[in-house]
C-alpha cells in the first residue's frame, strides 16, 4: 500500500496532468473549428473519420 503522501503526491500529479489534457483539448478544439472554417471557405469536405 503507497504511503498517504505518495498517494497525495500521485493525486495532485494526476489533477495536474488533467488540467493540461483539458487545456491542450480545448487548444486543438479552437484550432480545429478554425481549420473547418478555412476549409468550408475552399469548399473542401472533410473526410469522415475511419
Amino acid at each position: 500500500m503507497a504511503s498517504k503522501t505518495d498517494n497525495e503526491f500521485t493525486t495532485r500529479t494526476v489533477m495536474a496532468m488533467a488540467q493540461e489534457m483539458v487545456n491542450a483539448k480545448s487548444a486543438m478544439d479552437r484550432s480545429f473549428a478554425m481549420f473547418k472554417a478555412l476549409a468550408k471557405e475552399h469548399g473542401v469536405k472533410l473526410p469522415k473519420p475511419e
